[in-house]
């Protein structure tokens, strides 16, 4: 964590006063997931990869064998533009529960599919 981030910058004009910034946090998560889903792949820090892949095989999954794995997700929330809005959506999609799942469908249940998804169940944690 940066401990040495504020909540403004320097106005652009020299003498005006800092530019705040208000986080809004729902908007935020939004913009986290639009992001992931958009570009399919994001890296961490270390140049891991974040990858939206799993989150849809984990939905896909889902829907083929008819049972959750203690997460709300569905199809709904992998073409999650037609309801972009939808805050609820977005924290469902990126939930410790999805990570869990994702992370379970691996370390226990060896499916290929979910091979190297470390770096997206930390980020989903880390969202969360």
């Amino acid at each position: 964590m940066d401990t040495n981030a504020k909540p403004y910058f320097p106005h652009p004009v020299q003498g005006q006063p800092n530019v705040h910034v208000v986080v809004d946090p729902a908007h935020d998560l939004k913009n986290v997931r639009n992001t992931l889903g958009d570009w399919k792949v994001l890296l961490d820090d270390e140049h891991n990869k974040i990858e939206w892949s799993y989150i849809e095989a984990l939905a896909l999954l889902q829907q083929d064998e008819g049972l959750r794995l203690g997460n709300k997700l569905r199809s709904t929330h992998i073409e999650y533009q037609k309801m972009k809005m939808k805050v609820y959506l977005a924290a469902q999609t990126l939930s410790s529960s999805v990570a869990d799942s994702i992370e379970l469908c691996w370390n226990v249940l060896r499916l290929p599919q979910f091979k190297g998804c470390e770096a997206t169940v930390k980020f989903i944690r880390k969202v969360d």
